[in-house]
């Protein structure tokens, strides 16, 4: 059948513009078949944008490039040549300039880029911009230092080491190595890790497994991070460290801030000084100095040796010290502590002086003990002998000090707030006579000092018998009763005598002796003038007085 042309309505006839004909239906052949029609001359304005992703079977149309052949091509087909471009680059020759994304790339000979799913690796040498020039990305590769590193004005990332994108043998995803597997960094994307390591320089981390913070370890130690500590982890199998180097005249400092204060703890070592500083709450607490001195409260001049310790308290009135014990369980909760068993401190805030409390269940509060070998310096009786335990005592002249006078304290003995016995500065001793037993004027005070010396027995060097000891009625319990020496209670409860001696009774018991027998010298007295004056008559007995120089009481 012979093609034709059926023409509906021809709607307007000029001889400048052709003719318009509505309803055209051209078949069997092009519109022509002797020529082309340019791509400048068709219109795809006006076709209608379905806003759809662009899909593997839509269809564009493109020129082969070799003299006008145009043809039809899937958008998948593109896709692949893409890929395949990529991959082509493998043997690209050397200068060759390559744009990846808006950055001209130039490559040499041996650049190998490969395009494997979403990634693209990197396996040989990659030269991107020129280095030492000011560009912004510098060298990836073996070439020109092999080094990428950091450009602040660009934002780009420069980093010394070759550079190699991939997965290593146990899957992780990304892999930077240097010359060998010895230098590397690693993504472990499963665990979202990063792990450095190398065999020397800045240090090893490898298979982080302590914590959730940066674990550096050189060798396995066996041993585990506390939850509380986890965040930087510093392992070995050896001896273990860190080093904080400052200049000799700056500080190295190790600082602890939270939301109120950046620098509420710090441990600082003054390397001027050479002096190490514990700051709390943001003060300093403790001063260790370079003599191994150690002083508290910023104390500059802690006037100690090297070793000392000075504590500083400021202006406190609290303990300085004090000593406590889990088995400790005293009852003097209103002074201190129940496990509390020894105190230190000022005893004036504004004067001074120590003031020690120690507190126990039973037994003695404080038991000083003292050991002497030197016998020739303990044994003797003068002003320039020691002795095991020594008490010494100074007055003061103002700036600096004396010995005190003969009727200053040296020391004295209190019950509670009463002074009970006092050593004056001459050695003399007082003692509140109050304090004691009273007087014995119920007793013959000298059979009671006789019957003591007899207690003693063979202990009483040079004693004499005498022929009226079997006339003392006294004996160690009288003794003990009258609390003239120690007593004991036995496992009945009851009172034993001891050899223990009351100083203070015998002293008044001697007295007491005296006395009576002055009494008894008066009363004998009377009785022999009274027999003179009846022999002899009372002038001569008067005589007799005055020769012997004996005089009477009137």
């Amino acid at each position: 059948m012979a093609s034709e042309i059926k023409v509906d309505t021809i709607s307007e006839k000029t001889s400048a513009n052709g003719i318009t004909i509505d309803g055209v239906n051209i078949k069997d052949s092009a519109l022509a078949t002797a020529g082309s029609v340019p791509l400048s001359t068709i219109d795809i304005d006006g076709g209608t944008d379905i806003g759809a992703a662009i899909v593997d079977a839509d269809l564009f149309i493109i020129d082969d490039g070799a003299g006008g052949t145009n043809r039809k091509v899937a958008a998948s087909r593109i896709k692949t040549y893409a890929g395949g471009s990529i991959t082509a680059l493998n043997n690209a020759t050397a200068n060759e300039l390559v744009t990846i994304g808006s950055t001209t790339t130039e490559l040499d000979a041996e650049t190998n880029l490969t395009f494997s799913g979403s990634a693209l690796q990197c396996t040989a040498t990659l030269t991107v911009g020129v280095d030492d020039t000011g560009h912004d990305v510098k060298y990836f590769g073996a070439t020109s230092g092999s080094y990428w590193s950091w450009d602040e004005s660009a934002d780009e990332v420069k980093q010394i080491g070759k550079l190699t994108v991939g997965v290593d043998d146990a899957g992780h995803d990304v892999k930077f190595f240097g010359d060998t597997a010895s230098a590397y960094m690693l993504w472990d994307a499963s665990a979202d890790d990063l792990i450095l390591g190398g065999s020397a320089g800045l240090g090893i981390i490898t298979a982080k497994d302590l914590g959730i913070g940066i674990h550096v370890r050189e060798a396995d130690s066996s041993a585990s991070a506390a939850n509380h500590a986890d965040s930087l982890v510093i392992e070995n199998s050896a001896s273990c460290g860190m080093s904080i180097l400052s200049g000799t005249s700056s500080d190295g400092n190790i600082v602890f801030g939270d939301s109120g204060d950046d620098d509420i703890g710090m441990l600082k070592y003054d390397h001027s000084v050479n002096d190490l500083r514990i700051f709390v709450n943001a003060a300093e607490r403790v001063r260790i100095t370079g003599d191994a001195g150690l002083s508290t409260a910023a104390e500059t001049a802690p006037d100690t040796g090297p070793h000392g310790i000075c504590i500083q308290g400021a202006g406190d009135n609290g303990n300085f010290i004090t000593f406590k014990g889990d088995a400790v369980a005293h009852s003097f909760t209103s002074i201190a502590e129940a496990d509390t068993f020894v105190q230190m401190a000022k005893y004036d805030n504004g004067q001074g002086g120590l003031r020690l409390r120690a507190f126990t269940e039973e037994h003695q509060a404080i038991n000083l003990i003292a050991y002497i070998d030197a016998s020739d310096a303990r044994n003797g009786e003068a002003t320039n002998q020691g002795g095991a335990i020594g008490l010494q005592a100074y007055g003061d002249t103002g700036t600096g000090a004396e010995a005190l006078g003969a009727d200053d304290n040296i020391f004295t003995v209190a019950s509670a707030a009463l002074q009970q016995f006092i050593v004056k500065g001459d050695g003399e001793l007082f003692s509140n006579q109050s304090a004691t037993v009273g007087t014995y004027d119920n007793y013959d005070d000298a059979q009671l000092v006789r019957a003591y010396d007899l207690s003693r027995g063979k202990e009483m060097k040079g004693l004499i018998n005498s022929k009226f000891d079997k006339f003392i009625k006294y004996n160690q319990k009288d003794l003990m009763d009258a609390r003239l020496i120690g007593r004991v209670k036995d496992e009945k409860g009851d009172y034993q005598p001891t050899d223990f001696v009351n100083l203070t009774g015998m002293s008044r018991l001697h007295n007491g002796a005296i006395w009576q027998q002055y009494e008894k010298h008066e009363r004998l007295l009377e009785a022999v003038y009274d027999l003179a004056k009846e022999a002899v008559g009372e002038d001569k007995a008067n005589a007799i007085l005055e020769k012997h120089e004996v005089k009477r009481l009137q």
